[in-house]
């Protein structure tokens, strides 16, 4: 077997900018003793607004801090496996560490004007003058033990700033490269098939309950009217998946007309029908606090939205969204600003249109800054 080669090419460089990489650490004042080499611990900080990451360590009642940099040239640590003699270049960053050199408190000889008046003012002055001056000393903030407590602070993992939340979020899947409308929403992506079970009993019920009975079970008055226009334009399969509908839009609305101390309570009830479904309904649209249960603006657009696209889903992709108002306890403008997130089009007549192409979703506006 000849002798290994120690001459190699790099033909590509894949790097990773916002990955930890490797720290290569020297210190400026000299070289690091080989006793302390495996005893020293370093803790890596990042400055969120730089970007910047700093390198500390303590040694020998010392500390010493750094800037970890790339620097122009690139640096990488050559790691072999011996078993394949294949060598794995990964890249490193430098750290060097200089001492942190603290200023000596002052002696007790060298008092400052303030802490002066301070001592005077125990001494010799009035109960409010020496009541104030030891408040004063109780209430200040030792700079020193501030850097130390910082120093010794441990980041166990770097969290990078959370990127700004997209106007699909509050949508449920989707696919807006769908060459036909059916394609863009599914039925299935906003009443998922684990919930649809939820639905039987109450939809049988429904469909053997003339409409003269159902009026005494308190539904919307947007459910009266689409049921009755429902269950006579469509074809005898599909009647039970546009019950489930509605049965989804009464559940969603009745939760967009709680009010917050409502929400709050331990035993929120939006589905008379389903247990599981109540709690389907909960978790996708309100938030979990200390004090009970809340619902963002964010989640109050995500349920407007699946009202709005079960609406167009029953009603062939146009809806008159000045009928769902009451329904969503919403206005007339926040209707029209959901509908063009979802890809509508809204004329002047407040009728929208889901059809292909889809709409472009709203810009938020820029304010002038003066």
């Amino acid at each position: 077997m000849g002798k290994l080669s120690r001459k190699a090419v790099v033909t590509e460089i894949v790097s990773e900018n916002d990955s930890l990489p490797p720290i290569l650490v020297n210190f400026e004042n000299s070289n690091i003793d080989n006793s302390h080499a495996g005893n020293l611990s370093f803790r890596i900080q990042r400055n969120t607004s730089t970007k910047e990451r700093f390198v500390s360590t303590t040694c020998e009642n010392v500390a010493y801090r750094g800037i970890c940099k790339s620097g122009h040239i690139r640096k990488f640590l050559a790691i072999r496996n011996k078993a394949t003699n294949e060598v794995k270049l990964v890249e490193a960053a430098i750290g060097i560490l200089a001492p942190v050199y603290r200023e000596s408190k002052a002696t007790e000889s060298e008092m400052t004007s303030e802490q002066l008046k301070g001592a005077l003012a125990k001494a010799y002055g009035t109960k409010k003058r020496r009541l104030n001056a030891i408040l004063s000393e109780t209430l200040k903030v030792d700079s020193e033990a501030v850097k130390t407590a910082a120093t010794n602070v441990d980041i166990v993992k770097e969290e990078n700033p959370q990127k700004g939340e997209s106007v699909y979020d509050i949508l449920p899947a989707h696919n807006r490269e769908a060459t036909v409308i059916e394609d863009v929403y599914k039925l299935e992506a906003i009443i998922v098939p684990n919930i649809v079970n939820c639905f039987q009993s109450e939809v049988d019920r429904i469909m053997n309950t003339s409409m003269e009975e159902l009026k005494n079970d308190g539904f919307s008055d947007f459910f009266y009217a689409a049921w009755s226009i429902l269950q006579h334009k469509t074809i005898e399969g599909k009647k039970k998946s546009f019950l489930q509908s509605l049965l989804y839009i009464e559940c969603v609305s009745a939760l967009l007309h709680l009010s917050p101390p409502m929400l709050k309570k331990p035993d929120v009830d939006v589905c008379y029908f389903s247990k599981a479904l109540n709690s389907h309904i909960l978790d996708l649209f309100t938030l979990r606090s200390v004090s009970g249960r809340i619902m963002p603006n964010a989640q109050k657009d995500k349920a407007i939205s699946y009202v709005l696209l079960l609406c167009f889903l029953l009603f062939d992709y146009k809806v008159e969204i000045s009928l769902i108002v009451k329904l969503t306890r919403s206005s007339l403008t926040r209707l029209k600003l959901l509908s063009r997130v979802i890809g509508a089009t809204v004329n002047k007549d407040n009728l929208a249109f889901l059809r292909l192409p889809l709409s472009a979703p709203p810009t938020p506006r820029q304010r002038n800054k003066k």
